[in-house]
């Protein structure tokens, strides 16, 4: 069986676009081109079958227009003869009863190749399980919070002893969920609690159980182990994901790989005024800024400087310039920083001990490492006294 998958679309987040003439924010069209590309690969390769592994839309109750562009997406995938399996992530989740694709379940009643998984679900297809595990609402549960994540230990569970019962060629399980040893990334949280709803032990797959494990949530794409990955956001979804790959999974069978789509480039150039001359520094990293290629991207501007020079910096050219010449400039963020020399004041009375003047320095100052700074600092001052 072959199958595409994607994941985390996020659909209906306003950032870092600008509007368009169509009427639609500019990076919500980059999504759907994300989208896009994803659907032509599987119609090129004579895929019929795709996965979304949750996460449809980055609020909840989104607005109408982006019901309508997702569906537009999904309806192009149908006439293509395309089997659709959607399943549920924890944004697609309401705060009462219900979720954000009711009314394409409505639809699937009527539509054969379309499937919303909003419970858990084992579908066979000739020689193949395809074992669905969405992120269900707390509320239809009727179960407390603190018992989501033993619900969802014991669902895995069943699934597997189920598999192991129909003795199929081919065993799959989606789901959209973390798992202890997922890679979150800079601008994800999964929560610090070990039984946090969205994590789930790694070793809870059996590879002799399951033929591949593919999960969304974890924006980040990854492979855990041999068989369980993290399929990754469509899209980059802020700056904490600049530097990650975007794309979705091909399945074949045993086999599987990440193709990789051109988002986006998400762009932070950074100036470090602190050391040196401000001014000159400045001057160079202006001229560096115009040998870079910025105008398909999106840019934003971090600067280290000095509190006392931020008077005397004007970034009024450099704003300008990156206005004019990126796909779009957020703007700055200034980073100030205070002079943090400190004088050490001695008593002219007394015995003076080194050691312990040194380290009320160092605990005055900010560094990095200061323990092994300080241990480094004791060992001198006890050579040079001796």
């Amino acid at each position: 069986m072959e199958i595409v998958l994607l994941s985390d679309i996020h659909l209906g987040r306003f950032k870092y676009g600008k509007m368009l003439s169509s009427g639609i924010d500019a990076r919500t069209q980059d999504i759907l081109d994300n989208i896009q590309q994803a659907l032509d690969y599987a119609v090129k390769n004579d895929v019929r079958t795709i996965g979304i592994l949750g996460d449809f839309y980055h609020t909840k109750r989104p607005a109408q227009i982006f019901r309508r562009l997702l569906t537009s997406k999904l309806e192009w995938a149908l006439n293509k003869g395309i089997k659709l399996y959607l399943l549920l992530g924890n944004h697609d989740q309401g705060k009462t009863h219900g979720h954000d694709l009711v009314e394409l379940v409505e639809l699937s009643s009527q539509i054969s190749n379309l499937e919303v998984i909003e419970v858990p679900k084992i579908i066979e297809q000739d020689d193949t399980l395809l074992c669905f595990l969405p992120h269900v609402n707390i509320f239809d549960l009727n179960i407390a919070a603190t018992e989501f994540h033993d619900y969802i230990i014991k669902s895995v569970k069943d699934m597997a002893e189920e598999v192991k019962k129909r003795k199929k060629k081919y065993n799959y399980f989606f789901g959209h969920f973390g798992t202890d040893k997922s890679f979150a990334g800079k601008s994800f949280d999964m929560g610090s609690d070990d039984k946090c709803s969205r994590v789930l032990p790694l070793d809870l797959f059996d590879p002799l159980v399951w033929t591949g494990v593919y999960l969304g949530d974890i924006h980040k794409p990854q492979e855990l182990n041999g068989f369980c990955r993290h399929v990754g956001s469509i899209a980059r979804v802020d700056f904490g994901e600049e530097d990650e790959k975007k794309g979705f999974y091909y399945v074949n069978g045993k086999e599987d790989k990440f193709i990789e789509i051109k988002d986006r480039d998400l762009k932070t150039l950074v100036v470090d005024l602190v050391s040196g001359n401000s001014r000159e520094k400045m001057g160079e990293f202006c001229e560096k800024v115009q040998d870079l290629d910025l105008t398909k991207s999106i840019v934003r501007l971090r600067v280290l400087i000095k509190e006392e020079d931020t008077k005397i910096i004007d970034f009024t050219g450099i704003e300008d310039y990156l206005k004019e010449n990126c796909w779009n400039y957020i703007g700055k963020n200034l980073q100030e920083q205070r002079d943090q020399r400190q004088e050490i004041s001695l008593e002219t009375s007394g015995e003076l001990n080194y050691i312990s003047l040194f380290r009320d320095y160092v605990s005055k100052i900010a560094l990095e490492d200061k323990e092994e700074i300080e241990k480094a600092g004791e060992v001198i001052l006890l050579e040079i006294q001796e």
